[in-house]
């Protein structure tokens, strides 16, 4: 009854219309509903249709399960967020286009002063030569280019184990 009294105090001090409102009900049973409301005039003029001067009409759209499954998706994001999180090791997800999508905060530990660039979005040679511009790999003091290209190399074409001294030895 609040959501519909809402509508309706909108209509009446002169608002000719109200679009995509997006609203929350309870069935008889208790059950939520979210509903997106619009509702506006509308006139027949020959074959036409006009939004002045006629009747008003209501579009309705039960968005009930798009939003149970926005929620489960945010659950179950939260609920990657701590398995990785739980990881005891450096872990980072790159997507097709080498962007980091996801680390945990022991992956970041490696890169100690470059936190400002592993953020989600970056590319990874962005955050290779971060760390190796900043002084944190000690293999690329003095030489970052060449091992920034090495770097990539392997990154691109993994094998086996890969030690990388830090700048702090």
């Amino acid at each position: 009854l609040e959501e519909r009294r809402r509508i309706l105090d909108t209509l009446r001090s002169g608002g000719d219309q109200i679009r995509d409102l997006e609203v929350r009900y309870r069935t008889r049973d208790g059950e939520p509903v979210s509903a997106l409301v619009s509702y506006t005039q509308l006139a027949g003029r020959g074959d036409r249709i006009s939004f002045a001067g006629a009747s008003r009409v209501a579009w309705i759209y039960d968005i009930t399960a798009l939003r149970r499954a926005e929620a489960a998706r945010r659950a179950s994001e939260l609920r990657l967020v701590d398995a990785i999180e739980s990881v005891s090791e450096g872990f980072a997800l790159f997507d097709g286009e080498d962007r980091l999508v996801v680390c945990n905060d022991h992956y970041r530990d490696l890169y100690p002063g470059v936190a400002d660039v592993i953020v989600p979005g970056t590319p990874y040679a962005a955050i290779a030569r971060a760390a190796a511009e900043r002084g944190v790999i000690r293999d690329a003091v003095g030489r970052v280019d060449a091992w920034l290209e090495r770097r990539l190399a392997l990154h691109r074409e993994p094998s086996g184990r890969h030690l990388q001294a830090q700048g702090d030895g």
